[in-house]
């Protein structure tokens, strides 16, 4: 067909222009230049590396403490206890005529030490320490999904805005294969002008329509331009770097049905996924909440060695003790009823978004799929519609080579084509943007 001839001789043509050392990017690797690039998925991914770096830390609450202490003081000016003489009584105090001769008396050595070991180990906490390490195990898995969220988002934006590049590089081809019409067109009718076979009303309206699409072409250029850049800044290249992307390819698989999508999506979706681990850390909620009710038990081994002893003397002295604490919430005045009673209320609140998500979620499948299946039956159509409008053109050129049709027919027939063509050009990018809508309502466009 005409138009599909065109449109692979002036793709050709403007992909040799620039420069044959740039790389030719396709979609998928748009995708990953954006996944490494945006800031957003990188955030993401450093909380999912934070997350799993506490569900390590909680994991160690389970196992024995050993933690070691030390202490020294130098005592610049040790306190002396001066004891003066005096005569030792009888046991009943009279005087016994003993003298103690008196002297001086140390009550601290110059350096005191302390060093203490002590190994501590839970034993019981109610289920608090397993349910934390549970919830944390959740915090991961959230912030896992979270990230998919963040890529999802991210790559359908980067597939908009790539399709966007498409579509106005082939209009940028529309628009110059319509100004080289026109342009031998309007020489034609300058021609026959001269020989009195057009009027100067033809000619005006050639150089008219020929306006109206060199501004058209003008138009396009700026939005390729402002579409390569917005694209350059998902995948971290520099705003005015040109960027040179494969063809389109069109997608013209079958829609699948309502249900299989939908299963894919309550499977798949991250924000279900993030609204079930909601649901399930307020249910780990209640339960730590409800341990706190609980008593808890923890046994520790403490060694130490230190110097002055007990009795005050310079010598140094070690000692070892074992201990084991429980402790038994008694009396509150409700406080710990009410905290569960407030997670309670929490959890079912958890429980109640995901059920309106999971309608939501419902609801995007269903429009993604009528939005894809008029696309796929629009670009069918628009497709038949140019092929006609080709048709017509030709035909008119025809009649009016040999006289039997006007110039403002054969005008009229281009602007129809090329209007036609436009359209199909939509038709097609917009079904390559409806598929990656789709694919993102069922939770699969980070997947692929």
């Amino acid at each position: 067909m005409r138009y599909k001839i065109i449109l692979v001789v002036l793709l050709a043509i403007c992909m040799t222009k620039p420069s044959i050392s740039q790389e030719v990017l396709s979609l998928d690797k748009c995708r990953t230049l954006a996944k490494e690039h945006n800031q957003d998925v990188r955030n993401a991914a450093i909380n999912v590396a934070i997350y799993e770096s506490q569900l390590k830390s909680n994991k160690t609450n389970l196992l024995p403490k050993l933690d070691f202490s030390a202490s020294l003081t130098r005592l610049g000016d040790p306190q002396v206890i001066q004891m003066p003489a005096f005569e030792l009584p009888k046991v009943d105090f009279s005087p016994s005529g003993v003298l103690f001769p008196g002297g001086q008396l140390y009550e601290a050595p110059e350096n005191l030490y302390k060093l203490n070991l002590s190994l501590i180990q839970p034993i019981y906490m109610g289920g608090k320490l397993r349910n934390l390490n549970k919830l944390s195990q959740k915090q991961v898995d959230l912030s896992k999904e979270n990230l998919r969220l963040e890529q999802s988002d991210l790559l359908l934006t980067t597939d908009d805005t790539y399709w966007t590049i498409v579509s106005l590089k082939e209009k940028l081809i529309l628009t110059r294969e319509s100004i080289k019409f026109l342009e031998e067109f309007k020489k034609d009718i300058n021609n026959f002008y001269e020989v009195g076979l057009a009027t100067k009303n033809d000619v005006l309206q050639a150089q008219v329509n020929l306006n109206h699409v060199t501004l058209a072409n003008i138009e396009a250029e700026n939005g390729f331009d402002l579409a390569n850049m917005s694209l350059n800044r998902l995948i971290g290249l520099p705003l005015w770097e040109k960027v040179l992307l494969e063809d389109s390819v069109v997608n013209k698989a079958t829609l699948p049905d309502f249900e299989v999508a939908h299963k894919k999506a309550l499977a798949q979706r991250p924000e279900l996924k993030m609204s079930q681990l909601a649901v399930d850390m307020r249910e780990l909620g209640v339960k730590m909440t409800r341990a706190d009710q609980l008593p808890s038990l923890n046994v520790g081994v403490n060694g130490y060695y230190g110097n002055p002893n007990h009795f005050g003397v310079d010598e140094g002295e070690k000692s070892w003790n074992a201990t084991a604490m429980v402790k038994i919430p008694v009396l509150h005045w409700g406080e710990k009823r009410q905290a569960v009673k407030r997670s309670k209320m929490q959890h079912e609140q958890a429980v109640l978004e995901l059920e309106k998500n999971k309608d939501l979620i419902a609801l995007d499948v269903q429009q993604s799929l009528y939005a894809l299946k008029e696309a796929i039956s629009k670009m069918s159509f628009m497709e038949t519609s140019l092929e006609q409008a080709e048709e017509n053109l030709d035909v008119t050129r025809n009649n009016f080579n040999v006289g039997v049709a006007s110039v403002t027919q054969v005008l009229d027939a281009q602007v129809s084509w090329q209007k036609s063509y436009s359209n199909f050009i939509d038709a097609k990018i917009a079904c390559q943007q409806k598929y990656s809508v789709y694919l993102k309502a069922i939770g699969e466009l980070d997947q692929i």
